[in-house]
């Protein structure tokens, strides 16, 4: 989607080809391409919002490039939970990821309440169109609490 944008915005051409790898044929895709790795071909994960392998479905092809011996380096780039934490002024020396929120009503209140009894910073993604019921209910379980919302 974005990407096949930004190597055409920055005139660099693609060696090679695109290959989608998301939630809904990431299962497919890793055997796919640990074949590509394992046959001495390299690929490079990006992803078109975030850090490849951070709430996003590179996680699994990381897991089964590590599991099958197979060598992988990471390049650094921008991870917006942590981005959002370095400007957001609060404690930075532990804090807990959840990654993106369930969709399911009594999954999400249980994730809620995890959340609302953990003394450290917590940082989690939310779909727009579901931030404000979120942190409504949210607000309504730690009043004291601060949050910021970043985009």
């Amino acid at each position: 989607r974005r990407t096949a944008r930004l190597l055409h915005l920055l005139n660099i051409k693609e060696s090679q080809r695109l290959i989608s790898h998301h939630e809904h044929n990431w299962k497919r895709r890793v055997v796919e391409l640990v074949k590509l790795v394992q046959s001495g071909q390299s690929i490079a994960v990006v992803s078109d919002a975030g850090t490849p392998a951070i709430a996003d479905p590179g996680m699994h092809l990381v897991q089964a490039c590590v599991a099958s011996g197979l060598p992988v380096v990471p390049i650094p780039g921008p991870c917006a939970a942590v981005t959002a934490l370095s400007a957001a002024g609060f404690p930075c020396d532990e804090f807990v990821f959840f990654g993106f929120l369930p969709r399911k009503p009594a999954q999400l209140e249980q994730k809620l309440n995890v959340i609302r009894s953990e003394p450290r910073t917590c940082i989690f993604y939310e779909a727009p169109h579901r931030v404000l019921t979120t942190f409504s209910r949210l607000a309504e379980l730690t009043p004291d609490r601060e949050c910021l919302v970043a985009r």
